[in-house]
């Protein structure tokens, strides 16, 4: 069943990674305060629709629309009446919307999402903070709408007289006719220094129970920049550890695996991939199921408290003395039922396109494989280093922002194909399936790939699965063939047989050729010529760029970094690369 949640990860680029706030609204901005990367070159290099599933019989209040906050009442909920409220007092006011799609008589999938809007006086003393907050309240709505319309789908497919289950098949009826998408949220500050939100997703489209996770949107009051925990903080040198210390001390009597705590923590700080808040007491960090424990441990978090902690949080980023934002935000339901229509598969709402049926790739073996039909050749293409520049830090949304490169994380669309990974196993991110959609009407579906087999076994040679779950990473189709990257969220030591690319032929859906192991664990790759260029490195490991040959995966050239490469892209006929710490450029020679 499909379990995907297609425009979770929204980003401008962003990688994968895609837990509760790994995902960047597409198009936010990304703080600069803190990080070093420049735009200038050295002089040798130069410069630089409608939507299908409206609402019906809608009344009152668009959702999309902002809400009228301008009115000195609210609700009580104790009584059902308003009660007044200093409109002077009111920030913000956080609406909520349900969405139906009827699919058969007594059958609908459900859902609902928040809108949040500043009231007109701070939406004019904080114009970038209400922009930030219209995009993400827009992609939340997207989200929402799009999953419920497909969720939809499915459950018409299923109940259908054709397509419903046939001889020997288990009874799904009551999985497909309980599925549903809610997202709510809370304010957790709203003043002069920080607007923060919470976003605590829920979602059921089959399996033995429900995912929830939680998101934060840390946006700078004055700029609506998007804020990483790495911003906020005097110090992260020691941050891990006493993430993990507090962790083990609060949750003492539950039965969590250190080492996979530690392992957690320490990718979430090293990637600014921390779902956190700032408050009067501290730092507080919030951990999703599966985070750093399994879905029956629930949702654990921690703070970190001064003095404890000294000088962890930067006196800027502190809330006022005493300040309490539930007064100052205002909460309302709006009673219209937004409804949808499903969306199959196989046909827009109009009954147009198709698509081909689901295809599994299979995995021949864990090391190094090429096909009968691949024709191996020397690549022609040669990287030459003509920059090294070390930061101390560099924000990868801030450096593909800057140095105009598209498309360098999942989803996105090219000329030839929408690319919308779904069907996750654990994390939201750890997509095991790949839709390719008509680049104009995301409705009609190409290819539709199951590559879980590809991406976690077992394989064909020995029978032997992946010790870690793998997802894809990126994937890029070229001249009928797609090449797609794959790998776990870990070092090597977890799966050593991890990291790869494949090429498939889209003609047939054929396993063409599989590189050998630890070679991308990079957010993207780029395809120049007849040469695929990625990278891999982590802790302890060697940080390489790898081009491969594109006819048969074989590794053309290996060039040493000084930390791992994590994005890749191309200006003025330069690669440019993005580690952790250091920006790259190279010169590339053909033939």
């Amino acid at each position: 069943m499909r379990k995907t949640i297609l425009a979770l990860i929204i980003s401008a680029a962003v990688s994968a990674v895609l837990a509760g706030c790994y995902a960047l609204p597409q198009g936010a901005a990304v703080s600069s305060a803190d990080t070093k990367v420049r735009t200038d070159e050295p002089g040798e290099i130069p410069e630089n629709t409608e939507n299908v599933n409206a609402a019906e019989d809608k009344a009152g209040d668009k959702a999309g629309d902002k809400a009228d906050i301008s009115s000195d009442t609210q609700e009580d909920p104790s009584s059902g009446q308003e009660t007044e409220k200093d409109p002077d007092e009111i920030m913000a006011e956080v609406t909520s919307y349900s969405v139906k799609c009827e699919v058969t008589e007594g059958i609908a999938v459900t859902g609902s999402y928040p809108r949040i809007d500043l009231s007109d006086d701070q939406s004019e003393k904080y114009p970038k903070l209400d922009a930030a907050l219209d995009k993400l309240d827009d992609d939340i709505k997207d989200t929402v709408e799009t999953e419920i319309s497909y969720y939809g789908g499915d459950a018409l497919s299923y109940f259908s007289t054709e397509n419903g289950r046939g001889p020997g098949e288990a009874d799904m009826s009551e999985q497909y006719g309980s599925m549903f998408l809610d997202v709510s949220a809370q304010i957790k500050r709203a003043d002069d220094r920080l607007f923060t939100v919470l976003l605590f997703w829920s979602s059921y489209a089959g399996g033995a129970h429900p995912m929830h996770w939680t998101e934060s949107y840390n946006f700078a009051a004055d700029t609506g920049d998007l804020l990483q925990v790495s911003d906020v903080l005097n110090r992260d040198d020691s941050l891990s550890e006493e993430i993990y210390d507090e962790v083990m001390k609060k949750y003492e009597d539950l039965d969590l695996d250190p080492e996979w705590v530690k392992a957690s923590i320490e990718d979430m700080v090293l990637n600014d991939l921390l779902c956190f808040s700032v408050d009067d007491k501290g730092l507080n960090i919030y951990f999703s199921p599966y985070d750093i424990a399994p879905y029956a441990f629930g949702d654990l978090d921690i703070t970190l408290k001064e003095p404890e902690h000294e000088d962890l949080i930067k006196s800027e980023f502190l809330p006022p003395e005493g300040d309490d934002p539930s007064g100052r935000i205002k909460e309302r339901e709006d009673k219209n039922v937004i409804r949808l229509v499903p969306v199959s598969y196989d046909q827009d709402e109009d009954g147009n396109g198709g698509m081909k049926d689901k295809a599994s790739v299979g995995n021949p073996t864990w090391g190094y494989y090429r096909s009968d039909r691949t024709k191996g050749s020397p690549a022609i293409i040669t990287l030459e280093k003509r920059r090294e520049r070390k930061e101390e830090w560099i924000n990868p949304e801030l450096w593909i922002s800057n140095n105009g490169i598209e498309n360098a994380s999942l989803p996105y669309q090219d000329g030839d194909y929408q690319y919308r990974p779904y069907d996750t196993v654990s994390r939201f991110y750890d997509y095991q399936a790949l839709l390719l959609c008509d680049p104009v009407n995301d409705a009609i579906i190409l290819d539709d790939l199951d590559l879980s087999v590809l991406l976690n076994g077992p394989d064909e040679e020995k029978g032997q699965r992946s010790e870690a779950t793998q997802y894809i990473r990126y994937a890029k189709a070229v001249d009928g063939i797609l090449y797609v990257s794959f790998g776990h969220n870990g070092n090597s030591g977890e799966e050593p047989d991890s990291g790869y690319v494949a090429a498939i032929d889209l003609s047939d859906n054929t396993l063409l050729w599989k590189s050998e192991p630890l070679v991308c664990n990079s957010q993207n790759f780029i395809i120049l010529s007849d040469a695929l260029i990625c990278g891999y490195g982590y802790t302890d490991e060697d940080d390489l760029i790898y081009v491969l040959n594109l006819s048969d995966g074989s590794v053309n050239q290996k060039i040493p970094l000084s930390s791992a490469p994590e994005v890749f892209g191309m200006k003025n006929d330069y690669l440019y690369v993005c580690t952790y710490d250091t920006e790259y450029i190279f010169g590339v020679t053909f033939g």
